[in-house]
């Protein structure tokens, strides 16, 4: 009776623990989880969390469990091991904050893990893997910092001789354009003349052509009509001479 009343006074969270130890299914789980079996185990803790859906020990089965499979299941044991650390069982919590920082560690996240680990290192200073994966991961951060500086240097380089080449292109392609437009205009001045030149010519071969042959015969013709009427007016004009000139004077 007084080791109930001590575990009732010590806490909700002890009271929990003691029940689920004899929780068959839990008991299952657990012995799954020993003999390296996450998958099993979890099916066993699916079925005692039907009972038990608000236990924080059980969310910390599970996030040990979901630990031991591929790291896409990260999110959901950093899921289940916040749940287990906002208990209020003093031993539960620095192993809960141990695996919530594998899990953000696993999901690719250092600072967060960082994190994550100096508070399971706070909640329990002698937790020698927090300590041991927080001096790893420091120290990798620390080689990734040394590397970043000489990366971004040399994309900086590589964009400013990008800039440069696009620089340089751009003027060729500008002097190109210039040329063309030169060339071009050069062209139509060379070919204003020319075409001057040719409708020049063609004028004068339109004066020069030479006269169609029944055109010609026409105006024979009319030069020939011309002439004979000329030199009738001219033989009459004499006639008309010669009989004046052999009209007797007339006294009026």
């Amino acid at each position: 009776m007084r080791i109930l009343l001590a575990l009732l006074l010590a806490g909700p969270s002890w009271v929990e623990r003691l029940y689920q130890k004899q929780d068959p299914d839990v008991a299952q789980g657990n012995a799954l989880a020993a003999q390296n079996e996450p998958d099993k185990a979890l099916g066993a803790y699916e079925k005692a969390k039907k009972r038990h859906p608000d236990s924080a020990a059980l969310a910390f089965d599970r996030a040990a469990a979901l630990l031991k499979l591929d790291a896409a299941k990260a999110p959901e044991a950093a899921s289940e091991a916040a749940k287990a650390l906002q208990s209020g069982d003093p031993q539960l919590r620095p192993p809960a904050a141990y695996q919530l920082a594998l899990a953000i560690e696993s999901m690719g996240k250092p600072d967060e893990a960082i994190k994550a680990y100096s508070l399971a290192l706070g909640l329990d200073p002698a937790d020698r893997d927090s300590k041991v994966n927080l001096e790893l991961l420091l120290r990798s951060q620390e080689e990734r910092k040394k590397q970043q500086p000489a990366q971004p240097q040399e994309q900086k380089e590589k964009k400013e001789g990008k800039d440069q080449k696009d620089k340089e292109k751009g003027k060729e392609e500008q002097k190109q354009q210039q040329k063309e437009a030169g060339q071009k205009q050069e062209q139509e001045q060379q070919a204003q003349p020319k075409e001057e030149e040719a409708e020049k010519k063609k004028e004068q071969q339109a004066e020069e052509k030479p006269v169609d042959r029944s055109e010609a015969e026409r105006l024979l013709d009319a030069l020939r009509a011309g002439e004979k009427n000329l030199q009738v007016w001219r033989f009459a004009k004499e006639k008309r001479k010669d009989a004046r000139r052999n009209e007797p004077e007339r006294d009026w």
